[in-house]
């Protein structure tokens, strides 16, 4: 028994030593991850193309002009991405944040009336027309980033999205593949939840859903499994047992005796 509670004991440092030692990893892993996602994202942005190729047609004022050539830079950005190689999804992406830049530029002339002859209605109507672009391009820089497996990016551009539209299906649907991406299991169902309450029958947040689900039972299953096994370990076999000889066998020393003897030995006992 007491073999049995020490090697337990022995059992129960090495899982926290395991435990401590992975996270530990998995600490300097999410670090090195984040540097190379923040350098690989400065990188593209140094390279991304000037927006200051904003021309108005005749009669058109600058704030409908610079929306316009966001709508423009949002479909070069798409037919980028749907060449479908990593290097076309990279320059995708900067084309899409060139695209945002411009909607960013349209709500502040309308914010500072750059244009004295745009009415007040006329201005309303196309800030709320950049703000729905502007929803659009981050939804569509957030699938970018789950094609590059830039899975905190991703969170981030439909966090961005959510903060203004709760409503935002594809925000939530995308947000949870990424968390499920990162094993993130608790805020992905969240993310599922949200989005099932819009629409119940979605089949793919269902489907994303089961595999949430399943994904976690495998891991508490081989948790389980590692654990038995670790304990199995640990324990002594029958063979080890039968080798080494018992109290009073012939290749043994001779037996301890009981407490209850030693007392009866006791002088002042017999005394």
């Amino acid at each position: 028994q007491v073999f049995a509670i020490s090697m337990k004991e022995k059992y129960d440092k090495w899982e926290q030593y395991v435990q401590e030692n992975e996270r530990c990893e998995k600490e300097m892993r999410e670090q090195a991850d984040e540097a190379k996602r923040q350098a690989t994202y400065q990188s593209m942005m140094r390279k991304r193309p000037p927006a200051n190729d904003v021309v108005a047609e005749e009669g058109e004022s600058i704030v409908a002009a610079t929306l316009r050539r966001a709508r423009e830079v949002k479909e070069e950005g798409s037919e980028l991405y749907r060449e479908g190689s990593i290097y076309n999804v990279k320059k995708a992406l900067a084309t899409w944040d060139q695209a945002l830049l411009l909607c960013e530029r349209t709500k502040n002339f309308v914010k500072y009336k750059k244009d004295p002859d745009l009415g007040e209605e006329v201005g309303a109507s196309i800030t709320a027309e950049a703000v729905t672009l502007q929803s659009t391009l981050r939804l569509n820089c957030a699938a970018a980033f789950l094609r590059l497996k830039d899975y905190h990016q991703c969170v981030a551009s439909c966090d961005e999205v959510l903060a203004t539209d709760t409503a935002n299906v594809k925000g939530w649907y995308r947000k949870a593949q990424a968390l499920a991406a990162l094993g993130n299991r608790g805020d992905a169902t969240e993310a599922l939840d949200a989005l099932l309450a819009l629409e119940p029958d979605n089949a793919a947040a269902l489907q994303l859903a089961r595999q949430v689900a399943q994904s976690g039972d495998k891991r508490v299953a081989d948790k389980k499994v590692f654990s038995v096994k670790s304990r199995a370990k640990a324990q002594p076999t029958g063979d080890e047992g039968a080798s080494a000889p018992g109290p009073g066998s012939a290749g043994g020393q001779d037996p301890v005796p009981e407490p209850s003897s030693w007392w009866s030995c006791c002088r002042r006992k017999q005394a």
